[in-house]
């Protein structure tokens, strides 16, 4: 989820669950915590990358 200094963005709907929406964000701080690299969080689409940067995680 993370390589050369950046980390995959993770995406959800605005439309899930509100639990769904906290828990993607506890994963981002995970992520954080383990890699020292938060991901962005996107609603609704997957945000522009570079080819350099690794695929969405959508959840």
């Amino acid at each position: 989820m993370a390589a050369e200094g950046k980390a995959a963005p993770l995406v959800v709907s605005s439309s899930d669950h509100p639990g769904v929406i906290r828990v993607v964000n506890d994963l981002k701080a995970d992520i954080g915590r383990v890699t020292q690299i938060e991901p962005q969080v996107s609603l609704d689409e997957i945000p522009a990358t570079s080819p350099s940067t690794t695929a969405a995680t959508s959840i």
